[in-house]
């Protein structure tokens, strides 16, 4: 037995030392090729509940839940630390041996799947990186980990943890959990009740004391457990806290707002604060500034109650809820009015592929601005390959000739990569640029055309662009600050962003025509029960070689405001992609409609002026549908055969060409018979006109037919020589023309009364 046991050790030291051999030979192979990001001071956000902001009529939005970790009972402490983190004050940051541990365990599954968080780990992970379960996010982790041991004291990196962690039921941070399940202060949380808090933090909603009260109080007994062997109290206490009834406030008393102000609206406007001061947010706590937002607080509950209501908590075949953004621009003056999310996670730099919906910003708007195309412009859509690069539209479905209205409408992608192509790749993104779109230096493809940037965009970003067609071509980075003062009462910033030219207001008008299009019939037309004015555009990201979507946007405008709303996979865990009818056109382009509803309730948006540059002109129809080029209609085409639609003055369509056809038509003699045949056009009138004998006769006409024609006309009784041509006239033009003419020899006819038929007997005799 001694022998096996011996074996068994040696063995398990092996895999022990392999999976440490492996570890390290990850970390030195793989940290040369990862770019490791430096500590963001900032993002801690371990001030952000001492910095006074109000809202745009200058209410103060934030109470003071800061909590010290000082002020915490020392059984709230180390609750948190006998089940997240037993070494906490004593490691550098890191558990090395948990680390191999989960890692030999991944090994064994074959899967990323188990991690080893310390708490100073959890607090970047929180707070500086994403989500996503990959070796390079967690070799940054570790890096930044140790930045943060250097930076800060064991007892300033639990405070700053326990006030930015997510308690689920809207409270981040240990002040507001106590408040919003407990109706008291964190100073005053009983033993049992920091067990029950330390236990939600795992999952908030598996081990919620409100949607799982039996889950809950198995974790905080399974806490109080490990709190007791941990030394932390003593068996009495343990018992005590065993046997005490956990008593949750009625959630009908609690706030749960200023919450999801704080750590949406707000970290963007103390990030946009230290940008123009020039210094940290824990600095700006210090010094006592006063931070003055646009934010509209009646509107920012109703984005809320939006994005949080369950129509919108869309769920995939797995069982997962996707994660829901929204945002309110006032495009009065490109300030960010509200700002809602639904997820676990802090949103405030969330920068997602945009899809399709960067279509209007870098391809139709530009291409109209530089006169490439008009709204009537007809493109084919077909296949195409680009040095290897074969983009597809939805569904593999291709349309041939369509128009540009139709093309936005529908947001087809070939037409769009033709587009750009004309276009060119540098004066696309040039225009990008100017609305506040960051390209990064691999973005040299045509793939952009379709959302496919490097790094992508934020969602408050890509709703502010579109501001610019509602402000006639007009453009102002994006604020939430209206000003800020010092501790003083001294104004020390005053909001003074200034407008830019980017486009005509003809191109920002046909663009807005060509949008409000996509709400009539195309994929934001969920949009058009709305009874105004309104322009939107949605995209999608898709899942290659799935029918699975990681991304679902819509964006949609008045006159008055610009909303955007992002659904979608936050942590890019497979698991958790959206179905394929979950896109950009469905509940994302639904949730815009609930948010203009409520901001237009009680009154309607002014329609979209119609700039003076701007002229309503008459096409020819039949060319329009023969050629697919746009032409002035002329006084002579007949009414049913014009076309009507907006242009620019500076790009006005030519007027009409000599749109005659030559007609090649073909005669045959066979059998006493002479076969015509000749392609028809449905627009023209075709006369067949015989000559023979110097008579010339109409032996056939044709109308209204598109293709080709055979006629036959019976020759036997006729002599000499016949003559055949066609006279033809279309809709708009005023005189017939006749095409050339064919003459053709007969044979002589003998019949027994010793005379020939004249031309006419065979017909009429």
């Amino acid at each position: 037995m001694k022998k096996i046991l011996k074996i068994a050790l040696i063995v398990g030291l092996g895999i022990f030392l392999i999976a440490l051999i492996i570890t390290l030979l990850l970390i030195y192979r793989l940290s040369s090729e990862v770019s490791l990001d430096d500590l963001d001071k900032t993002k801690l956000m371990s001030s952000i509940n001492q910095v006074q902001v109000y809202d745009t009529n200058g209410k103060l939005l934030n109470q003071n839940n800061y909590i010290r970790v000082s002020e915490l009972n020392d059984y709230t402490k180390q609750a948190f630390i006998s089940i997240e983190d037993k070494n906490f004050y004593q490691h550098n940051g890191l558990n090395y041996k948990r680390m191999c541990k989960a890692l030999l365990n991944n090994i064994k599954s074959g899967k990323f799947s188990e991690g080893a968080s310390t708490i100073s780990q959890q607090l970047v992970k929180n707070t500086q990186l994403s989500n996503d379960k990959t070796i390079e996010r967690k070799l940054k982790e570790i890096y930044i980990t140790q930045e943060l041991e250097k930076e800060y004291s064991k007892d300033e990196i639990l405070e700053m943890y326990l006030n930015v962690i997510y308690f689920g039921n809207s409270s981040y941070g240990i002040g507001e959990a106590a408040n919003n399940y407990f109706g008291k202060n964190a100073a005053d949380l009983t033993l049992s009740e920091s067990a029950v808090l330390a236990g939600i933090i795992k999952s908030p909603k598996i081990y919620s004391p409100i949607l799982n009260y039996d889950n809950s109080i198995s974790r905080r007994d399974l806490i109080l457990k490990e709190m007791y062997k941990d030394g932390y109290i003593t068996e009495e206490q343990y018992e005590t806290a065993l046997a005490e009834d956990v008593v949750i406030v009625p959630q009908d008393n609690i706030v749960d707002y200023n919450s999801i102000i704080r750590y949406d609206y707000m970290s963007k406007a103390l990030t946009e604060a230290s940008k123009i001061l020039g210094i940290s947010i824990e600095k700006i706590s210090n010094e006592k500034y006063q931070i003055y937002t646009y934010m509209d607080s009646e509107l920012q509950n109703e984005l809320f109650n939006i994005v949080n209501s369950e129509q919108y908590k869309v769920v995939n075949s797995k069982g997962n809820e996707c994660q829901g953004v929204l945002c309110v621009v006032d495009n009065s003056n490109n300030t960010l009015v509200a700002y809602s999310s639904n997820t676990n996670y802090s949103v405030a730099n969330l920068i997602r592929q945009p899809g399709s919906a960067i279509k209007p910003i870098i391809v139709y708007a530009p291409a109209l601005e530089e006169g490439l195309i008009n709204p009537m412009t007809k493109i084919l859509d077909e296949k195409i390959d680009i040095d290897g690069y074969s983009p597809k539209n939805v569904g593999n479905v291709y349309h041939g000739m369509v128009s540009i209205r139709d093309s936005v409408a529908y947001s087809l992608n070939i037409p769009a990569i033709k587009i750009m192509q004309e276009l060119g790749l540098e004066k696309a993104k040039h225009y990008g640029e100017q609305v506040g779109i960051n390209f990064d230096t691999k973005d040299n493809g045509y793939a952009i055309a379709l959302g496919g940037m490097t790094n992508g965009i934020t969602l408050e970003n890509l709703t502010n662009s579109y501001t610019v067609f509602a402000n006639s071509g007009y453009y102002k980075p994006l604020s939430t600050i209206k000003c800020i003062k010092n501790k003083y009462g001294i104004c020390v910033y005053l909001d003074n962003r200034t407008n830019s030219k980017v486009f005509n207001d003809d191109t920002a008008y046909l663009t807005t025509s060509l949008l409000q299009d996509g709400v009539r019939y195309g994929t934001s037309k969920r949009l058009n029960t709305l009874p105004f004015d309104v322009a939107g555009k949605t995209g999608t990201v898709a899942v290659p070689g799935t029918n699975n979507n990681t991304d679902a946007i819509s964006i949609a405008y008045t006159t008055g405001y610009t909303v955007g709303s992002w659904l979608g996979n936050y942590t890019l865990d497979p698991a958790y992609n959206l179905d394929g009818s979950n896109n950009g056109g469905t509940f994302a382009t639904s949730m815009l409609r609930d948010v203009l509803e409520c901001i237009y309730q009680d009154d309607t948006p002014r329609d979209f002026d119609v700039p003076d540059n701007i002229v309503r002109s008459r096409i020819n129809g039949i060319v329009y549908e023969r050629t697919g080029d746009v032409v002035l209609a002329d006084a002579n085409i007949g009414e049913r055969y014009v076309l009507e639609d907006v242009f620019s003055k500076r790009y006005l369509p030519p007027k009409s060409i000599d749109n005659t056809i030559e007609i090649n038509f073909e005669t045959k003699y066979e059998n006493d018979k002479v076969i015509i045949t000749f392609d028809s056009d449905k627009y023209c009138n075709y006369d067949i006109i015989r000559i023979n004998n110097n008579q010339e006769k109409t032996i056939h006409s044709v109308s209204n037919t598109t293709g080709k024609v055979e006629w036959i006309d019976n020759v036997a009784k006729l002599n000499g020589s016949a003559t055949y041509y066609i006279k033809y006239k279309s809709a708009e033009m005023k005189y017939s023309m006749i095409s050339k003419k064919y003459n053709i020899d007969l044979p002589e006819v003998n019949n027994s009364k010793g005379y020939t038929f004249t031309q006419d007997e065979w017909l009429f005799g």
